[in-house]
C-alpha cells in the first residue's frame, strides 16, 4: 500500500466524511457545469510591449495577462468569462468577443459560460 492510501485510510478513521457529503458534492458539481469540456491553453511569446506579459493561446481562446490585469477574446458563443482564483471568482461580461478586467495575483482558471462552455488549465 502506497504512503498516500495509507494517509488516506489513517484520516478516514480518524475524521471520516459524513454520509451523503461525496453524493452531494458530485450533484452540486454537475449542477455547476463540471462536466465542460477541456480547454487546452499553450504559453506563447508575447508581443514586444512594455512590463512583463504572459500570453496564452487555445480552440480560439487568447489570454493575456500583466500584473493583475487579464484581458482576453474568446471564441462564439461565450458569453461570459469566470475567472476562479485563490480569492474569489470574478465575472466578466463578453462584450465583442473580448473580457478583461483584474483577477488578483496568482493562478487562476477561466471559465467559460454560453452556448459554448469550457474551462481551462490553471495558468
Amino acid at each position: 500500500m502506497s504512503l498516500i492510501w495509507q494517509l488516506r485510510a489513517a484520516l478516514d478513521a480518524v475524521d471520516p466524511v459524513p454520509a451523503g457529503v461525496r453524493d452531494a458534492a458530485v450533484m452540486a458539481g454537475g449542477l455547476l457545469g463540471c462536466a465542460w469540456e477541456l480547454v487546452e491553453l499553450v504559453e506563447v511569446r508575447a508581443p514586444l510591449v512594455r512590463g512583463e506579459v504572459r500570453v496564452w493561446e487555445g480552440e480560439g481562446l487568447t489570454v493575456h495577462r500583466r500584473g493583475l490585469e487579464m484581458v482576453g477574446w474568446v471564441p462564439g458563443g461565450v458569453s461570459r468569462v469566470d475567472v476562479q482564483t485563490a480569492g474569489g471568482h470574478p465575472g466578466f461580461a463578453v462584450v465583442d468577443g473580448a473580457f478583461g478586467g483584474s483577477v488578483g495575483a496568482g493562478p487562476v482558471r477561466l471559465l467559460l459560460r454560453g452556448a459554448r462552455t469550457g474551462v481551462t488549465p490553471w495558468i
